[in-house]
């Protein structure tokens, strides 16, 4: 049987059942192959060792620890692995939050995505934080198969919070995100509260300042019809202007690199990316009571900070970290600086937090 690239010995069979679908999108994923049906062979496919590595790495990512690679010898399909996974005890995740360190005493981190919608670089943040600071991480709708990404904040804010009210029912509740997450945070304490639960404290990471994105920390009224043109004139030359900064530090080896990613994968994320860039074009953020703390780059702080504008006219009791380094150290030379001014700020919330659940408790 053709199909694609490849002649199979089986006609197409399409997966049933949530594990089955499971499997294929990993396997899909990995040999960056669309339309995979559950009775096609690893071996017909050209799975040799090394992806066989790649591929049960990225189920242990979903399932939890995998049975040796040899397994593929007995079980070659999406069908015959799914079925061995069940017979494990394999289960699907149901939350799409996930956890970075599950355990402590200490009120829980959620730390939200980026704009390409992956959260490895939470994982980097705990080697700074106390061993008792439970931290989570919430990746983008639509990195894997059959999501739809966000496209408004709002969207994100009620899928997001439902998620971590399933993991945590009450507040008082701990958000953080870096570049855009810092923005998908603070939607969410406002939905938080909107809903009666305490928010002890929102973490913006260096949060973005485009002056096309997010306008509203430019221009009084980012809407009106001269500002809107003056903000498409500036986009070409802010954009020539980072291309040129990227070319520098590629020059001088600063460049933080990104994991390689498949062509299904890179596709995703590209949806992903769009759906940010319209929420963000969306997005007019709302004064908040709360506590808000933003860690800054130097490269930053000007406009963040900027009065009427910028977030002091927002978040009320905003206190700024700066840090000094420009937005690319934060997550390479800096990061040293940026986790310890998150352990200080995760440490000083915790009598609060305390507070605040008895209250809850309470009532």
């Amino acid at each position: 049987m053709k199909r694609g690239d490849f002649t199979l010995s089986t006609a197409f069979v399409a997966p049933a059942g949530a594990m089955e679908r499971r499997v294929t999108q990993i396997w899909e994923s990995v040999f960056d192959i669309a339309g995979l049906g559950v009775e096609d062979d690893y071996f017909e496919l050209g799975g040799e060792s090394l992806t066989a590595v790649t591929l049960f790495t990225e189920l242990e990512h979903v399932f939890g620890p995998m049975p040796p690679l040899s397994t593929l010898l007995d079980c070659p399909t999406i069908r015959k692995l799914a079925g061995r996974l069940e017979q494990l005890g394999a289960r699907l995740p149901e939350s799409i939050v996930l956890t970075v360190q599950g355990k402590g005493r200490r009120l829980a981190l959620f730390h939200l995505h980026a704009a390409l919608g992956n959260v490895l670089f939470v994982r980097r943040l705990l080697p700074f934080l106390d061993a008792k600071q439970p931290l989570y991480a919430i990746p983008a709708r639509g990195l894997q198969a059959g999501e739809t990404p966000h496209r408004r904040f709002a969207a994100m804010a009620s899928d997001y919070c439902a998620e971590i009210r399933r993991l945590q029912p009450k507040g008082p509740y701990l958000l953080a995100g870096h570049c855009v997450g810092g923005l998908i945070a603070y939607a969410m304490a406002q939905h938080f509260v909107g809903q009666g639960e305490p928010v002890a404290g929102v973490v913006m990471i260096d949060p973005d300042y485009h002056p096309h994105a997010v306008p509203w920390l430019h221009w009084q009224n980012p809407s009106a019809l001269h500002i809107k043109i003056w903000r498409q004139m500036l986009r070409p030359l802010w954009f020539a202007r980072l291309w040129l900064v990227r070319l520098l530090q590629r020059l001088r080896g600063r460049v933080l690199s990104e994991p390689q990613v498949t062509g299904l994968q890179r596709q995703r994320r590209a949806a992903v990316r769009d759906g940010i860039r319209a929420a963000l074009m969306a997005y007019r953020p709302q004064p908040y009571d709360g506590k808000v703390f933003i860690i800054c780059s130097a490269e930053r702080r000007h406009l963040l900070a900027k009065p009427g504008t910028g977030w002091p006219s927002l978040a009320r009791q905003a206190e700024f970290i700066d840090i000094g380094a420009s937005h690319d150290e934060f997550f390479i030379g800096a990061l040293p600086e940026v986790g310890q001014a998150l352990e200080n700020i995760l440490a000083s919330l915790q009598p609060a937090a305390a507070a605040q659940r008895e209250q809850a408790a309470a009532e």
